[in-house]
């Protein structure tokens, strides 16, 4: 469905080198309809948007490791 509605005013490649929430392909696809005469998705929309989301959403960050149980040796005095 991406390609199928997306590919029809520039290519894929475009799209996949985004990555944005749900929220904010939604917010993409208003405003090309409003600005670029993007055609109404109609039932293929929350599919299209789900997928962009999924796929091509903002990846989650890492999370760090749990600090090492250290055991600080006291420092050697240097006569």
């Amino acid at each position: 469905m991406v390609h199928a509605h997306c590919s029809g005013c520039h290519s894929t490649k475009l799209v996949i080198q985004n990555r944005m929430t749900e929220e904010n392909w939604l917010r993409t696809i208003r405003s090309m309809q409003a600005k670029h005469g993007l055609w109404d998705l109609g039932d293929a929309e929350p599919v299209i948007v789900a997928y962009l989301g999924r796929y091509y959403g903002i990846p989650e960050l890492a999370q760090r490791r749990q600090p090492l149980d250290t055991t600080w040796l006291e420092p050697i005095e240097e006569n």
